[in-house]
């Protein structure tokens, strides 16, 4: 009987504990509170050593109605950018970056890249589906999800000529 107390206390323990474990998680919305076009990513890749690379997401809108604040996607976070016709994220990678310095010029002890902020997202997400921040009109944070982001084929980009200008390098064939 003793045994059968204990069983069912630690039971009742672990109910407990998951149940809680659910609240942690953020509530996604169902619908996007703006309308949106196709939403995108693209890598790009400077031609020149050390110039960076990394990826953008573009979530194309005419809709002002919503301020969108970040998107979180393929484990990683970023700021989005108002743009005219369409919010942009940027994701720096640490890939053609080789001097690795953290903001305040000191070098990382890990090997990471301090301009990539990855953090623990609190979304299930596959690599074609973002999570977007908002603020709605109560000033509440609230989320939602956006499924079936393309990939554009990659920007590649050679130096910059004496002009200043970018040359802009598609389908390289090897």
């Amino acid at each position: 009987m003793q045994r059968l107390k204990q069983i069912l206390g630690y039971t009742l323990i672990v109910i407990i504990m998951s149940s809680f474990s659910k609240c942690s998680q953020v509530k996604l919305e169902e619908n996007a509170p703006l309308n949106l076009g196709d939403v995108y990513c693209q890598k790009w890749v400077s031609g020149v050593k050390g110039g960076g690379a990394g990826l953008i997401l573009v979530i194309p809108t005419e809709d002002d109605t919503v301020a969108l604040n970040q998107v979180y996607f393929r484990g990683k976070v970023a700021d989005l950018e108002k743009k005219p016709s369409s919010y942009v994220g940027r994701f720096i990678s640490d890939v053609n970056d080789p001097i690795r310095l953290t903001v305040k010029g000191e070098a990382n002890t890990d090997g990471t890249n301090s301009k990539i902020k990855v953090e623990d997202i609190p979304f299930e997400l596959a690599d074609n589906q973002c999570a977007v921040s908002y603020t709605n009109s109560e000033g509440k944070i609230k989320f939602f999800k956006i499924d079936n982001i393309s990939q554009k084929a990659s920007n590649n980009y050679f130096g910059a000529p004496k002009g200043g200008s970018t040359i802009k390098i598609d389908n390289i064939k090897k």
